[in-house]
């Protein structure tokens, strides 16, 4: 996509530099973030505090990144359950 001029507030024109696909080093970051966010969603919750930032750095608007996050972590919520369960029937 090539870079466009587009009217900013203020009436100064200013280069729009947005592109549409990702190189490979920030599909690695994406993935690897992935992976690590799950895991700690899986085990203790928090997983956005991994996943979220790095959306954010490889250029994805803040909106549709935390929409992406909140879909790809739900998956993982039902994981720790049969250990919760069977701590609750042990104390129980």
């Amino acid at each position: 996509m090539a870079p466009y001029v587009r009217e900013g507030l203020i009436g100064s024109a200013f280069q729009d530099t947005r592109r549409s696909e990702m190189i490979e080093i920030e599909l690695v970051a994406v993935g690897v973030a992935a992976i690590l966010g799950g895991a700690v969603n899986a085990l203790a919750g928090g997983g956005t505090l991994i996943t979220f930032p790095v959306l954010l750095a490889v250029g994805i608007p803040a909106v549709a990144a935390n929409v992406t996050n909140t879909v790809a972590l739900c998956p993982g919520d039902p994981v720790p359950l049969p250990a919760l369960a069977a701590g609750v029937a042990v104390a129980g």
